[in-house]
């Protein structure tokens, strides 16, 4: 299901009533199931939200053992970025929560099972607002060939804040009231135009809310594929995040590359000075090197710099440096941010050094 189908589902599903009621489960391919439960008026069997996320089998997430299992929530009443609320490692075995948590009402129980099933459970058993749009679960282990992994895909359950809820229903409240004042009633020409324009605008406002909830939907989603073990993350930039390697590596492209597609982008590509600057920037502000890689290169045809991801020819109005590129010693043949020097340069392409990737949006 679409990201839009989804959210307009979740829509329905919570104004179906006036007693606030919401389940909802989540399979994800990599074999990580959450199931999402809200009752604003619970039972004696049910909490107000539980929130239980579970991995039947290691193998179904590509791990060969479950080291730990997470859940995050957006941060409260629409936040780009996401807070860990409870986790469980198989070395202690027991849940912990979040800080936050601590004082909130909210019981968590969990196991971590060798070679079998995990799962992580949040209950809260008194009143609480849905003021986070989305959970997340997710699953980190050692894979067959025994190295560190974090489950690639991962399950997200979209709600509707209690927040935009009310608003709307206060809005549709409204366009029922002015609609039975049109009917209901002989109006002149110019009433009627201004009626009919106040409830345009009234849709157009319901609209501008769900473009809100999409647009953080879609960059929640992006958020989620980034390895934050391996890369920094700047701020959005034309709906573009750019990620530095935290560590120096000896620079290959197509391993480099492959890192970042991983991730869901490519080596970094700069179009323009607007984009130029901003990774300028970022690249400062991480700190860490003078140079940072990026996905040009004269591999193919040497002084014919192309980006090693998208083939485009490296615009002729880039920054290099003064005298650059120069390809001293024959075998400069890839390019780097040169933080220091203010400009691009030409290296060689198995220099031990950082490199920046570009991950769009993912629409």
């Amino acid at each position: 299901m679409s990201v839009q189908m989804s959210l307009v589902s979740t829509l329905l599903l919570v104004a179906a009533g006036t007693t606030l009621s919401l389940a909802v489960k989540a399979a994800g391919s990599s074999g990580i199931t959450l199931d999402v439960t809200y009752n604003s008026k619970p039972d004696a069997q049910a909490g107000f939200l539980v929130i239980n996320c579970s991995l039947a089998q290691p193998s179904l997430a590509q791990l060969a053992s479950v080291a730990s299992l997470a859940v995050f929530g957006s941060k409260p009443y629409g936040g780009k970025e996401e807070n860990q609320l409870a986790v469980i490692d198989m070395w202690s075995n027991v849940p912990t929560l979040a800080d936050e948590l601590e004082e909130s009402g909210v019981s968590v129980i969990g196991e971590i099972g060798p070679g079998r099933s995990s799962f992580l459970l949040l209950s809260w058993n008194s009143p609480i607002k849905l003021y986070r749009d989305s959970y997340t679960c997710v699953a980190n282990g050692i894979d067959r060939d025994g190295q560190p992994k974090t489950s690639s895909t991962v399950s997200k359950i979209e709600v509707v804040s209690d927040g935009c809820y009310h608003k709307i229903q206060s809005l549709e409240s409204k366009f029922d009231t002015q609609s039975l004042q049109l009917a209901g009633s002989l109006k002149t020409g110019s009433e009627i135009i201004q009626m009919v324009q106040s409830l345009d605008q009234r849709v157009e406002g319901i609209e501008e809310k769900l473009d809100a909830i999409l647009f953080n939907s879609k960059v929640h989603s992006t958020l989620l594929a980034i390895d934050r073990t391996k890369f920094d993350i700047s701020d959005l930039y034309n709906d573009t995040f750019y990620l530095a390697s935290k560590e120096e590596a000896v620079f290959n492209l197509k391993n480099a590359n492959s890192v970042c597609q991983a991730s869901g982008g490519y080596l970094l590509e700069i179009d323009d000075d607007g984009e130029n600057q901003f990774t300028f920037s970022f690249a400062k502000k991480i700190g860490g090197s003078d140079h940072f890689a990026l996905g040009g290169n004269d591999v193919e045809q040497e002084g014919r710099f192309v980006y090693f991801n998208s083939k485009k020819p490296v615009p002729a109005h880039v920054t290099w440096m003064d005298a650059r590129p120069n390809n001293a010693g024959g075998k400069e043949h890839c390019m780097e941010i040169w933080l220091s020097q203010g400009g691009l340069n030409d290296i060689p392409c198995d220099t031990k050094t950082k490199f920046v990737c570009e991950v769009p949006l993912r629409f």
